[in-house]
C-alpha cells in the first residue's frame, strides 16, 4: 500500500525533523539508530509509526496514525480530571503495558507526559513521540537531561547519573497523579505528596507514592503496579494476550 492509498484508509499525522537536526543526524550516520525505536515497536497502546521518509538531505519525515480525540492533557483540561474507575485505571493499565513492552526490548521512552499520550476513538490510550527514545542497556546509568521537567525524576533535575528505566516509571507516577487529581504533584521530592480529600482512593495513593519515590532503587515498576492493591480491585481486565489490554469503556 502506497502513502496515498494509506492516507485514504486511515488518518495520518506527519512529524518533520528540523533541517538542522536532520543534517546532524545524517552527518553522524545515526538517524536510523535514533528512529529505530519508533519504527520497530508494535503494540496496541503505542502510536504506530507507519513510514519514515527522507525527501531531501535536510528533511526527515515521520508518518504516524492521527487520533481525533487529541491528547490526555486536552482531555484533562476539558474534564478537569479523569474518573479513577473505570476510566483512569483502564488508561493507566494500558500505559504501563506499553512501557513494559518497550522496556522488555531495552527501549526507554524518556519523555512520558500527558501531551505524548493520545486518545483514540474508543477512548484507549496510545503512548506517542519517540523523539527521546533510545536503546539503553539495563543498569546503564544515563547523564543527559532529557524529557520534560515536571515529569523528571529527582536524579535528572539534580544532574546526577540515573536509571532511565526507573525515570520512565517516575514520569508515569506524575501522569497518574495529574490525570486523577487535575494538578501537578509538588515539585520538591522531599515534600510529602498531598491529595484532595475525596480523590484518589487510598490504594491508588499508595501506588502513586511508590512511583514518585525519590530513591530509584526502591521506586515501583511494572510488576509493582500490576500486583498493587489498586489493580487487584479491578478484576474485569480483558487481554488479547499477556501484554495487551483492550478493556473498553463505552461511556467514555
Amino acid at each position: 500500500m502506497n502513502l496515498r492509498s494509506l492516507s485514504q484508509a486511515i488518518p495520518l499525522s506527519i512529524g518533520l525533523f528540523p533541517s538542522c537536526t536532520a543534517c546532524v543526524l545524517r552527518q553522524q550516520n545515526s538517524y536510523l539508530k535514533l528512529l529505530l525505536p519508533a519504527i520497530e515497536v508494535r503494540h496496541p497502546h503505542l502510536s504506530r509509526c507507519l513510514a519514515v521518509l527522507m525527501p531531501s538531505t535536510t528533511k526527515i519525515v515521520l508518518i504516524s496514525e492521527f487520533y481525533h480525540r487529541g491528547t490526555l492533557l486536552e482531555l484533562i483540561l476539558k474534564e478537569q480530571r479523569i474518573k479513577e474507575a473505570p476510566q483512569g485505571v483502564r488508561m493507566f493499565r494500558q500505559l504501563i503495558e506499553a512501557v513494559h513492552y518497550l522496556h522488555e526490548r531495552n527501549i526507554v521512552h524518556r519523555d512520558i507526559k500527558l501531551e505524548n499520550i493520545l486518545i483514540d476513538g474508543n477512548g484507549d490510550a496510545k503512548l506517542a513521540d519517540f523523539g527521546f527514545a533510545r536503546f539503553i542497556a539495563r543498569r546503564e546509568r544515563s547523564r543527559s537531561f532529557c524529557g520534560t521537567r515536571p515529569y523528571s525524576a529527582p536524579q535528572i533535575t539534580l544532574y546526577k547519573p540515573y536509571d532511565s528505566y526507573a525515570a520512565d516509571w517516575y514520569a508515569l507516577g506524575v501522569v497518574l497523579y495529574t490525570m486523577l487529581v487535575g494538578k501537578w504533584p509538588k515539585d520538591n521530592p522531599r515534600t510529602t505528596i498531598s491529595f484532595p480529600d475525596s480523590t484518589p482512593s487510598p490504594a491508588c495513593r499508595r501506588l502513586i507514592a511508590s512511583l514518585l519515590e525519590p530513591d530509584e532503587e526502591i521506586r515501583a515498576g511494572y510488576h509493582d503496579c500490576v500486583h498493587s492493591e489498586w489493580m487487584a480491585l479491578q478484576p474485569d481486565w480483558i487481554f488479547a494476550d499477556q501484554h495487551f489490554v483492550y478493556q473498553r469503556i463505552h461511556s467514555l
